[in-house]
């Protein structure tokens, strides 16, 4: 399916093809366990769900409308709300690469 990565060690927002299952989620944001964020337009942003307890971060961006830093790799993958599967995103690159900026970690 189609998602967008937004990769924070590199600062990089692209998109890509992902596998669907649990196993392809973990391996992209580079983690055990996930969490997710819907986004108003029926995507969903998954991300660390320890992201801030790492010794070492990954890196960390902030995304418009959304009040507290976000911290490692992000994938915004797409919801079909009748079933709850996992679809291509609806979002596009470029409204993305306008919607995140990346911060420094500390």
């Amino acid at each position: 399916m189609r998602v967008i990565k937004i990769d924070s060690r590199n600062k990089v927002i692209t998109e890509i093809t992902l596998a669907k299952g649990v196993e392809a989620i973990c391996e992209q944001l580079e983690c055990g366990y996930f969490t997710c964020i819907d986004l108003p337009n029926g995507d969903a942003l998954y991300l660390d769900d320890e992201g801030l307890l790492r010794e070492e971060p990954i890196g960390a961006f902030m995304l418009q409308g959304y009040v507290q830093p976000l911290s490692g790799h992000g994938l915004i993958i797409g919801t079909d709300a009748e079933t709850g599967e996992s679809i291509d995103c609806k979002s596009s690159v470029h409204f993305i690469k306008g919607s995140v900026s990346f911060i420094p970690v500390q």
